[in-house]
């Protein structure tokens, strides 16, 4: 992400491998609330802890909540 190859991505967060990482790199890394962007598909190791987190290298906050509003307008089957 830090080093523009890639505009965002999606992971995992189940203990703040997310938000660390993005912090330690200097781009934007946004957790929102459990169930917020659908699961469907992701093979989790703990699944009352994982949510998906978005990393973002536009590095505004604003960008993160955009793309999250776009995914909870989507009817989440978790």
């Amino acid at each position: 992400m830090a080093d523009f190859m890639t505009p965002l991505a999606f992971g995992t967060q189940t203990g703040g491998s997310t938000i660390r990482p993005a912090a330690f790199c200097g781009v934007t890394g946004y957790k929102p609330s459990f169930g917020t962007i659908n699961r469907s598909g992701l093979k989790s190791p703990a699944v009352s802890l994982d949510t998906i987190g978005v990393q973002l290298i536009g590095r505004y906050d604003d960008d993160a909540q955009l793309l999250t509003w776009a995914e909870w307008a989507r009817p989440a089957f978790d």
